[in-house]
C-alpha cells in the first residue's frame, strides 16, 4: 500500500481541516475536562497558540479561564487552570524544560503531571 492510498482519501475527505473544536464546549458541558500541557520550547506548536484557543473556546470555563491568574507549579513550570479542584477541570500546563515532543524529554514528569491531573475525571488529554 502507498502512502498515497492513505493521504489521498484522507485530503479529498478533508478529515485533516474539520472544526474538531466546535465538539469541545459540548463535551465539556457534559463533564469532560481538559489537560493541555505544552513545552515552552516547542517551536512547531507554541505555547501561546494553544493559549489562545483555549481562551476562545466557548465553554463554561470561558470566562474563568481568561480571567485565571499563572500559578508557578513547582519542578514543571507554570498552569493555567479554570474549575474545581487544586488541578482545575481546563487546565493549560506549561512545561520549563520540555519542547514539541513532551514525552520523549520529560516522560517522568509528564507522568506525575497526569497521574495527579487524572484522579477520577473524564479527560481529554491533550500534548504532544
Amino acid at each position: 500500500m502507498a502512502i498515497d492510498d492513505i493521504t489521498t482519501p484522507f485530503i479529498m475527505d478533508g478529515d485533516f481541516i474539520q472544526p474538531a473544536y466546535l465538539l469541545l464546549g459540548p463535551a465539556i458541558a457534559d463533564g469532560l475536562c481538559v489537560l493541555l500541557y505544552n513545552g515552552m520550547k516547542d517551536g512547531v506548536v507554541p505555547w501561546r497558540s494553544n493559549l489562545a484557543w483555549m481562551r476562545l473556546l466557548k465553554s463554561q470555563h470561558q470566562s474563568a479561564f481568561r480571567n485565571a491568574t499563572e500559578e508557578e507549579y513547582p519542578g514543571v513550570g507554570t498552569i493555567l487552570k479554570a474549575g474545581a479542584g487544586p488541578t482545575g477541570e481546563f487546565t493549560l500546563v506549561k512545561i520549563a524544560e520540555a519542547g514539541h515532543m513532551v514525552i520523549r524529554s520529560q516522560a517522568e514528569l509528564l507522568q506525575h503531571i497526569m497521574a495527579r491531573w487524572a484522579t477520577e475525571k473524564t479527560i481529554l488529554l491533550i500534548g504532544h
